[in-house]
């Protein structure tokens, strides 16, 4: 497959898509995008729904938030079809798209911020492969969570008000990971 792009806002380059097949997943980039990880505040999330037919548990897309033409919108870097979702599927992901970086660039991939659901199953992958990333959790998705549902609404509410933990801008609403695993901790024990 390949990817024309010709504008002024990512210049004007073809490229083919590359591709990484493991028992654990197929993972899609092109190279010169990786770049962009560095450049804008990056989002990881899954989805089960368009792949249900599929030998596949989710499509995961790593995506950066981007301003073109006075529009915000989420522009995807890279994605894998996983076959799990499991620490090992993650860190061989963002193992590979940091390989592919360093390789191409001479130096380690450097992503400032990812804004992550709230899939557990990462943290440690992002924590030993960008040791220097910061991870907030979206609130949303936290929300959602299965855990939410065994506390009150209104407890949660109370006490995310009382934490400097939530991050507005003109997109999702994060939580500071640490602040997700204490309230798992704090559910473990009601």
């Amino acid at each position: 497959m390949r990817t024309i792009f010709s504008d002024g806002y990512f210049g004007s380059y073809e490229e083919n898509w590359h591709q990484f097949s493991s028992k654990r997943q197929e993972i899609f980039y092109l190279i010169d995008e990786l770049d962009l990880l560095e450049q804008y505040c990056v989002f990881v999330d899954g989805t089960f729904t368009i792949i249900k037919d599929l030998d596949f548990t989710q499509i995961y897309i790593v995506s950066i938030l981007m301003k073109y033409e006075n529009r915000t919108f989420s522009y995807p870097v890279a994605l894998s079809l996983m076959r799990g979702r499991t620490a090992d599927a993650y860190r061989e992901f963002f193992g590979h798209l940091a390989q592919i970086f360093e390789q191409k660039n001479h130096r380690p991939l450097r992503i400032p911020k990812i804004l992550s659901d709230a899939e557990a199953a990462i943290f440690r992958p992002i924590n030993e492969i960008f040791p220097n990333t910061t991870l907030k959790l979206c609130k949303v998705h936290f929300s959602t969570d299965q855990i939410v549902s065994e506390l009150s609404q209104i407890s949660i509410n109370v006490y995310l008000a009382q934490l400097d933990i939530v991050e507005g801008f003109s997109g999702p609403v994060v939580m500071d990971r640490n602040h997700f695993m204490f309230i798992r901790k704090l559910i473990k024990k009601i």
